[in-house]
């Protein structure tokens, strides 16, 4: 798998080799390059900055752990979003068990900001960010994952399919799903 990084193409199966090898250098180094792109994914589906980089140590931790089952024909970029897509589910399961989201709570911080403001300062992105996090928060986890890889990571199906080990009618219901939910909750709030 070949990825674009600061305009230059990289190939991971210089590093797939190495790291399935036990070499911490070469291991630190793919985590340098990479880092930035797993923590940008982690932000966008729990939309926490925090529990993001707690998200990317354990996904570098799974990688080094797992680093023996690594296959040279296999992607290990690919792989490492697979382990931080699923730790972000794991996570958004967990945090809707434990009651996190407190939608009252929510659903007035949002009415606070589209009422307070302009037509043009509700468009500014730090309120857009708050209103789809308020939003995406009611969905299901899958759903979450699925909404944030398809609309905002713009990944096609099939690629949605390898990084989180859905099907592809799976991934287009959850998907459906997610934007009737938008809809209702953003028409309800707004």
């Amino acid at each position: 798998m070949y990825t674009e990084k600061r305009n230059l193409i990289v190939d991971y199966s210089k590093y797939t080799r190495a790291i399935s090898r036990g070499d911490r250098d070469v291991f630190r180094e793919y985590m340098d390059l990479t880092m930035d792109s797993i923590y940008k994914l982690a932000c966008r589906i729990i939309a926490s900055e925090d529990d993001a980089k707690d998200i990317v140590q354990e996904t570098y931790i799974k990688v080094w752990e797992k680093r023996k089952t690594l296959k040279s024909d296999k992607s290990l970029f690919s792989w490492s979003r697979k382990i931080a897509v699923n730790k972000c589910y794991d996570f958004l399961r967990a945090e809707k068990r434990r009651g996190r989201w407190n939608s009252e709570g929510d659903i007035s911080e949002l009415a606070k900001l589209t009422s307070d403001n302009s037509a043009e300062d509700k468009v500014n992105s730090e309120e857009y960010t708050k209103i789809l996090k308020v939003l995406t928060s009611k969905l299901s986890a899958r759903q979450q994952v699925v909404y944030t890889l398809s609309v905002i990571e713009k990944l096609a199906a099939d690629e949605i399919a390898i990084e989180t080990g859905m099907s592809k009618s799976s991934i287009k219901s959850n998907l459906y799903h997610a934007r009737e939910a938008l809809k209702k909750n953003a028409g309800r709030i707004l």
